[in-house]
């Protein structure tokens, strides 16, 4: 809505609500009336605008048009709210026409989507059928197959050879043996560190400390004694700890090979 028609709607709202001057052959009057109430509307709409309503003699203008300063600041925010209604207005309808598009649109969308989904249809439904029917086809077939395959294996280790058993069990044997004799060199002869130099010259001194306190006084301390017994073991045992450490992986990988030779053999007729 333009200011002029904001103007005109807003007529009746802005008529002085008192002292009229009748028109009985007084027209000068009747035009200065007028002329106040056109001044009047247009300081009403530059203060509604927030602008300034240039020199107005506001008391003077008041008066001729019959208003208050309340009833100024009244009629000022009433334009300010018609304004503001309208521009709602405006943005109530765009909005409706936006619905309304999009309304036609989702129409024509759901519309293909149907159209799409009947197609869809008629294409997947053979292909479904026939996927249940080959599955069941498929499960009917692998269940003749496992049945087939325990048939077998159970006559194959019925049938299974000895000598295949004895080499597992060998090597079982042999492979638990050099584990239980690591940890009998780690936990019972302290071979879980390094046998090293400062091992030596530790051995060395303790030893030359016991025979010095035996030549003086026919005994020698019995903590410097097992100290360097424990350290004789351990220099003793550390070469035969490496070489079983060095050895049990060969002997794991031979018990590995034991247990691929029956798979195998097992599985040579299937």
């Amino acid at each position: 809505m333009d200011e002029t028609t904001m103007t005109a709607s807003l007529e009746n709202l802005l008529e002085p609500a008192a002292n009229t001057v009748p028109l009985h052959g007084r027209d000068a009057i009747a035009a200065m009336q007028l002329k106040s109430r056109e001044e009047y509307r247009r300081v009403v709409f530059a203060l509604a605008q927030d602008e300034e309503p240039g020199t107005v003699e506001m008391n003077s203008l008041l008066f001729s048009v019959g208003k208050s300063f309340d009833q100024l600041g009244a009629d000022v925010e009433r334009v300010r709210q018609r304004k503001e209604w309208a521009k709602q207005r405006e943005q109530a309808e765009e909005w409706k026409t936006e619905a309304d598009q999009a309304t036609t649109e989702l129409a024509k969308v759901k519309a293909e989507a149907e159209k799409l989904s009947q197609e869809f249809k008629k294409k997947i439904d053979p292909l479904i059928a026939r996927q249940v029917e080959l599955r069941e086809q498929a499960s009917r077939l692998i269940d003749r197959r496992d049945s087939i395959l325990e048939m077998t294996k159970r006559e194959l280790e019925r049938t299974a050879s000895t000598a295949v058993d004895d080499e597992i069990a060998a090597a079982q044997k042999r492979h638990s043996d050099a584990l239980k004799m690591i940890n009998v060199y780690r936990t019972d002869y302290g071979c879980d560190t390094p046998w090293t130099a400062q091992n030596d010259a530790r051995l060395q001194q303790l030893e030359e400390s016991i025979r010095q306190q035996k030549a003086r006084q026919g005994y020698a301390d019995e903590d410097d004694v097992n100290r360097a017994h424990l350290l004789r073991r351990k220099k003793q045992a550390y070469p035969q700890f490496l070489e079983v450490t060095k050895r049990q992986p060969e002997l794991q990988q031979a018990l590995y090979d034991a247990y691929a030779k029956k798979l195998n053999w097992e599985n040579a007729a299937l």
